[in-house]
């Protein structure tokens, strides 16, 4: 059985966690500018490395799951708990820029206005047509 060779470098098993592995897999994603950015993606392989050679770690570490963990929590671990707080926005907010609750709560209010005109107007008919049918 043949099989093809690797395009990432790495134990056959999981890619080594290079600066180039994270150009590659921005550049994937079409984050060109980031991929471009070199004091960027160090921070990146920093990060989901667990540290730096200063700190000990032995770059280029395996991208494992426990690299992955580290790269998708790391900048939580980073952002100050208050701020939730401090600024009143949502998780959701955060994360996609507008408070999807409130918007709903508007639309939710917009289409309860609406049922409440529409109910107005079927009782203004019913009444119009009452006094209709007494006029007869």
């Amino acid at each position: 059985r043949r099989t093809s060779p690797s395009i990432l470098p790495g134990d056959g098993r999981h890619p080594r966690l290079t600066p180039a592995l994270v150009r590659r897999l921005l550049e994937t994603y079409s984050e060109y500018e980031r991929a471009s950015d070199d004091q960027l993606v160090q921070e990146m392989v920093d990060l989901a490395s667990g540290g730096t050679r200063e700190e000990g770690i032995d770059p280029p570490v395996p991208f494992d799951e426990a690299a992955l963990v580290r790269a998708l929590t790391g900048d939580l671990e980073a952002w100050p708990a208050m701020a939730e707080y401090d600024d009143g926005t949502t998780y959701f907010a955060d994360v996609v820029g507008y408070d999807g609750y409130e918007e709903m709560e508007r639309h939710r209010h917009v289409q309860s206005t609406r049922k409440l005109e529409e109910a107005v107007e079927m009782g203004r008919s019913m009444a119009r047509l009452e006094g209709s049918d007494h006029s007869n």
